[in-house]
């Protein structure tokens, strides 16, 4: 770990901040992402695995050498007051309160327009097109995979390479959100973006399923955990935290879903054993909470461990 003996320190106060304030007042660093990728491609589009191959390395490398500067010139600074700076930049990384509070606003939605409405947030699906059952089990899909992209994996880069391992991590996944697209425009252009995420969430995805898996009362087995995750989804990665948190709740999900007004039809995974699939929702928020209570106990044991006993 290439941030010292204070790394740790720097691991629980991001993940305070970010449970307990979430995101920060001003513009989010996705944002100042999300701004070049759309400059590059209004200037410099190309429908090129080449073109788009440029934006990846050139984000990329652009993100990497200024948050590797930013960290060195931070970490000169007193001990305290370098460990709190930095746990402030690296909690923007992280997103467990966003997540639950975009999942709350379609939860406790006024009645079933907004609740469309605000899953529209947070899925690409068409969510006019969704019954009542297909709302919940959808909120539940995207809460298992944002629980991986938004939370596990950004803290396992973080653990692992510091503030710049964290944001280039966000930098790819940002532009996987963006142009890792397997459409007419971006079948070629986001191309690279879309095989480097995979890379990148490859052990988060399947770290975030075993974590959920064994907070289930009843576990399958992990041999048929994987099968059904390879069923999901042509992603290596999305049905693993899926099919974990369908049978962690007793629901199925999957099935067919409409992306604007084309029909995919995804496996249904999981087994049913709960028609209550708002409940099933809400006990997910549980399961997440559990989650981060998990996080900062391994954190805080970690850190226990240096102090007193190495």
């Amino acid at each position: 770990m290439i941030w010292g003996d204070s790394w740790i320190l720097i691991v629980i106060i991001a993940v305070i901040i970010d449970l307990i304030i979430g995101e920060l007042p001003g513009k989010h660093p996705v944002q100042y992402l999300g701004d070049f990728i759309k400059w590059f491609e209004k200037v410099a589009y190309k429908d090129s695995v080449i073109r788009g191959f440029i934006l990846a390395v050139l984000l990329i490398a652009l993100v990497a050498t200024i948050t590797a500067f930013v960290q060195t010139l931070v970490l000169v600074l007193p001990l305290i007051p370098a460990v709190i700076i930095l746990g402030i930049f690296a909690s923007t990384g992280l997103a467990s309160k966003t997540l639950k509070k975009y999942v709350k606003k379609v939860l406790f939605a006024a009645n079933d327009e907004e609740r469309r409405e605000n899953l529209a947030i947070i899925v690409t699906r068409n969510t006019k097109l969704l019954d009542d059952k297909k709302v919940y089990s959808s909120l539940i899909e995207s809460h298992a995979e944002n629980l991986s992209d938004g939370v596990v994996a950004p803290l396992i880069y973080l653990i692992m390479f510091g503030f710049p391992g964290l944001m280039v991590y966000k930098t790819i996944s940002t532009l996987d959100s963006m142009i890792g697209y397997k459409n007419t425009r971006y079948e070629n252009f986001g191309k690279v973006s879309a095989m480097v995420d995979d890379v990148m969430n490859y052990i988060p995805s399947r770290v975030t399923a075993f974590i959920i898996w064994i907070l289930s009362n009843e576990r399958i087995s992990w041999k048929k955990l994987t099968v059904e995750a390879k069923l999901y989804s042509s992603s290596p990665n999305a049905g693993y935290p899926v099919v974990a948190a369908a049978y962690n709740l007793g629901v199925k999900l999957g099935g067919p879903v409409y992306y604007g007004n084309d029909l995919v039809n995804k496996a249904e995974v999981g087994q049913e054993k709960t028609d209550n699939y708002e409940q099933a929702a809400k006990n997910f928020l549980d399961v997440h909470m559990r989650l981060d209570l998990i996080v900062l106990l391994v954190l805080v044991s970690f850190l226990a461990l240096k102090v007193f006993i190495i």
